[in-house]
């Protein structure tokens, strides 16, 4: 299963994601996400909308940089569900 469609079944199903992101300056990190909304830039760059857990804010990935997906046990949470039902 593809980086994509990992991060796609976690937000059809409200699950939290773990990610291995690489930066554009080569830095590497993990994330923890709750994904609202997968998006395409006018430039046709797919990005991830989520609230990153480490962060405490809503972040944009771009989907290229993501190396790795990990479907997490557990829910998202009632804002990121909100931000689901409102299509943000």
């Amino acid at each position: 299963m593809g980086t994509l469609t990992k991060i796609e079944k976690a937000l059809d199903n409200g699950r939290p994601v773990r990610i291995a992101y690489v930066k554009p300056d080569g830095e590497r990190s993990q994330r923890t996400l709750e994904v609202y909304e997968i998006k395409i830039s006018k430039a046709g760059d797919v990005y991830v909308r989520a609230l990153d857990k480490n962060k405490g804010a809503s972040r944009s990935f771009r989907i290229d940089r993501i190396v790795s997906a990990t479907i997490q046990r557990g829910r998202v949470s009632m804002l990121t569900r909100m931000r689901v039902k409102e299509g943000q």
